[in-house]
């Protein structure tokens, strides 16, 4: 097992692990090295939280050698719903809170309102379960090895994270600044508010700001006015479908009265033949 001190460094080694993978996926889509991640500096938080998050709760499966496939499923099971989980509210939190959608999942196959999709949670299921078999195993030797004392954890710890922090705070002041200036734009269509924000930063914004339009592509930027032209879409929606619900009802009761008028004739038609018979 790893002591707390040890778990943290992890997280940023993590952190960078996926900084590295989605720079690779970034050359291999978009033919160009670009900075990933809302960070300015080479680390991806989301990948840290999620192993941080695996080495907690499934190391003691990954170390248990009775049923070893078994267990492998069930790690890949449990760390594909965490990360699931985590992408999904880390999508939700970061538009809500800053209008903005950094990554966009709709066109794939099996996606969740296009935050989470199967295909990536099955990534993330994969990377974290061979992370807990395979490379976690490979830093606790690398760790016995080195003999780092306590110490020298402590102030590594304590760098690193205040480094984060302050790369933390400068990146959350410059994407807050995003909603400001799409807050400017007198649009309420997306695409065109997310163009021209992009080329506001382009032209007028430093390199920190321009990084970000890079190292999201479809990046869409939403405004007060594009969120009160969705609530007034979504109403009228529920309008119309109340409406349609509405009409369906006085059809089922117009046949309703129908058979009810019929059945009344047929039963009126009964008596007077009924009548004459007895005459």
């Amino acid at each position: 097992m790893f002591n707390y001190l040890e778990i943290i460094l992890l997280f940023f080694i993590y952190g960078f692990i996926g900084w590295i993978w989605e720079v690779i996926l970034s050359l291999f889509e978009h033919h160009k090295l670009i900075n990933r991640g809302f960070l300015i500096g080479p680390i991806l938080p989301i990948y840290g939280v999620g192993g941080f998050i695996a080495t907690i709760f499934f190391t003691g499966l990954a170390n248990n050698t009775d049923n070893t496939i078994l267990n492998i499923i069930y790690i890949f099971l449990g760390t594909t719903l965490i990360c699931s989980i985590l992408e999904y509210f880390t999508s939700w939190f970061m538009e809500k809170q800053f209008h903005t959608r950094w990554w966009d999942y709709s066109k794939m196959f099996l996606n969740l309102n296009g935050r989470i999709c199967l295909l990536c949670s099955l990534g993330f299921g994969a990377g974290c379960t061979a992370t807990l078999m395979i490379i976690n195993p490979y830093f606790r030797t690398l760790f016995d090895n080195l003999n780092l004392s306590t110490q020298v954890l402590k102030i590594t710890d304590l760098s690193l994270l205040l480094i984060f922090i302050i790369d933390l705070a400068i990146s959350f002041k410059i994407i807050n600044n995003f909603k400001h200036i799409s807050d400017n734009v007198k649009e309420d269509n997306t695409e065109k508010i997310t163009t021209l924000v992009k080329k506001t930063v382009i032209d007028n914004y430093n390199m920190l700001y321009r990084r970000l339009v890079e190292s999201f592509p479809n990046i869409k930027i939403y405004n007060r006015l594009s969120q009160l032209r969705d609530k007034i879409i979504e109403q009228q929606k529920k309008i119309e479908k109340a409406a349609y619900k509405l009409d369906m009802r006085k059809i089922k009761l117009k046949n309703l009265q129908n058979e009810l008028n019929y059945r009344k004739k047929q039963n009126f038609k009964e008596k007077l033949i009924n009548a004459f018979k007895r005459k």
